[in-house]
């Protein structure tokens, strides 16, 4: 009797879709209104009450157990992955940034918000911890173990693309799409929720600090120097300098990658049967994506 009680009860995947539609939609027309005044402390009310109180009722009521789990020997190689995988999703990024901004005038939010004067030891709290904990709870520890049984493609793809779309700002799709394919392999591999928010939470503290010292002066200092002067300008020196670096950072992370499989793929995600995904299953993530998509052009 005590088994039956303890057991995770299975969401049909229509369900888990219907339901993060129906956050998405309280996000979208909630999070404006707490984020008026401040927008630091709108990021904590949005993400403790549209996004973790949501997770945190949803894993207690299925009965989402198993993940919180976290050794210190994971701290080297995930910390290595952040790291490593920082440039190549900034040169991708950068890339897909100035193919926008053909199109549309691109306003970044966040650079604003990191550049508001606040103390650091607060962005750092508010923007890089709170959100870390928050949308790892959802995204990892909700969604991506409700699709557990599915397949590996299938599963990082969703969850790293319900991660990105739940941004909903067209011109920061790309970046979290990347990390969220990192954030949900490395689950994926670890089985372990703490070692995604520490991964989540780093990445962001790095985010904080580059976009705190990539500044216009910055610029202006780099574009007096001659060596740089010689790549046309500091844009394209550092996409330059991001492409070699992140040549060498894309072999360290398929190393690790390769050593992680041998560690902990032998987890208990990997041995219990596949599902597959039926039709009607989709319609709420395509309404979604829709959604997503209206949003984005309403924005524009």
């Amino acid at each position: 009797m005590k088994t039956t009680k303890n057991k995770t009860r299975e969401i049909p995947i229509f369900t888990l879709f219907f339901l993060i539609f129906f956050l998405g939609i309280l996000y979208v027309n909630l999070g404006p209104i707490f984020a008026k005044g401040s927008p630091i402390r709108g990021v904590l009310i949005n993400e403790f009450f549209l996004i973790f109180l949501p997770a945190f009722f949803l894993r207690r009521l299925y009965r989402y157990k198993g993940d919180v789990h976290f050794s210190p020997s994971m701290l080297g190689q995930i910390s290595l992955l952040i790291l490593c995988a920082f440039p190549i999703i900034l040169f991708i990024n950068g890339f897909f940034l100035q193919f926008l901004s053909h199109f549309f005038e691109l306003k970044n939010v966040s650079l604003g918000v990191v550049r508001s004067g606040a103390p650091l030891w607060t962005q750092l709290f508010f923007l890089a911890l709170v959100p870390a904990i928050a949308e790892e709870t959802l995204f990892r520890g909700f969604v991506q173990k409700t699709l557990t049984n599915f397949s590996e493609g299938f599963i990082v793809f969703v969850s790293a693309l319900v991660f990105a779309i739940f941004h909903f700002e067209l011109q920061n799709f790309v970046a979290p799409l990347l990390f969220g394919i990192l954030l949900a392999t490395i689950y994926r591999r670890t089985g372990s929720l703490p070692a995604v928010i520490y991964g989540h939470f780093l990445h962001n503290t790095i985010s904080i600090l580059f976009l705190s010292w990539y500044n216009d002066g910055m610029i202006e200092a780099w574009g007096e120097n001659g060596f740089v002067q010689l790549f046309g300008s500091v844009e394209n020196f550092i996409m330059v300098l991001l492409l070699v670096v992140g040549v060498f950072a894309f072999l360290i992370l398929r190393k690790i990658f390769v050593e992680m499989e041998g560690k902990y793929r032998a987890s208990s995600q990997e041995k219990q049967a596949r599902r597959r995904v039926k039709g009607k299953d989709l319609i709420p993530f395509l309404f979604l994506v829709m959604y997503y998509i209206m949003v984005c052009v309403q924005g524009g």
